[in-house]
């Protein structure tokens, strides 16, 4: 059974962390960060960075938004709140 693909939207200090840990278990892992050169620090651990949300969630099984506020969560995945 092949390993689940990972994809994390929001690599502030507890995303990096939590994706650097991913990436060290062998497990595929893209991200996407609204700020790009936060996602591309993490490149030297074997994690994939993505242009953008859609391209990071892609071909994802598990999916893990770790952003600031509600704002963000609507920023990144393009939620319309009055929906």
């Amino acid at each position: 059974m092949p390993s689940p693909r990972v994809a994390f939207l929001g690599i502030g200090l507890m995303g990096a962390s939590m994706a650097s840990n991913i990436a060290r278990a062998d497990l595929p892992i893209t991200v996407w960060n609204r700020t790009p050169e936060k996602a591309r620090q993490l490149t030297e651990a074997g994690v994939l960075v993505a242009n953008t949300a859609a391209e990071a969630v892609a071909d994802a099984d598990v999916v893990c938004t770790i952003v600031t506020n509600a704002e963000a969560v609507e920023g990144c995945c393009h939620v319309n709140s009055s929906s």
